[in-house]
């Protein structure tokens, strides 16, 4: 009986050739928390350079995640966000006051809890101010 080595040799580097393929095309695991739900949120904002006070707020945050990419809703505005391991950002805007406000959120999550600042500037068009806030909250 004859053997045909070149078959035998297609035959026995193709398994090789098939497991490179999908190690190469194996999409990358997603290194971020699931943070999806809902968060009851404390926010601490220094709204002294807009003519306020020291104001405390406290509100609710619901969160759908699709991989590391985010939604968050407060009070009906949506805003996209990201999660990177345990960081949370976004970058908001609303109406505010006769005026918009926007603001960029930096928050760190570590299970059921958050923590970080976040930092904002309202415009009316003609006037200006900015100041920054302490976040906490957790998961509910």
């Amino acid at each position: 009986m004859k053997i045909n080595l070149k078959a035998f040799k297609i035959v026995s580097v193709l398994p090789v050739i098939l497991l490179i393929m999908l190690v190469a095309c194996k999409s990358p695991v997603n290194d971020c928390e699931n943070i999806a739900g809902v968060w009851s949120i404390t926010e601490v904002a220094d709204e002294r350079d807009c003519g306020g006070e020291i104001e405390t707020s406290y509100y609710s945050a619901t969160i759908i995640q699709t991989d590391c990419d985010i939604t968050i809703t407060i009070e009906g505005v949506s805003n996209d966000g990201e999660i990177d391991g345990d960081k949370i950002t976004w970058t908001g805007s609303y109406l505010e006051d006769g005026g918009m406000t926007t603001v960029t959120i930096n928050l760190t999550v570590s299970g059921n809890t958050v923590s970080g600042t976040a930092s904002w500037t309202w415009s009316d068009g003609y006037e200006s101010c900015s100041g920054t806030s302490t976040i906490t909250g957790s998961k509910t």
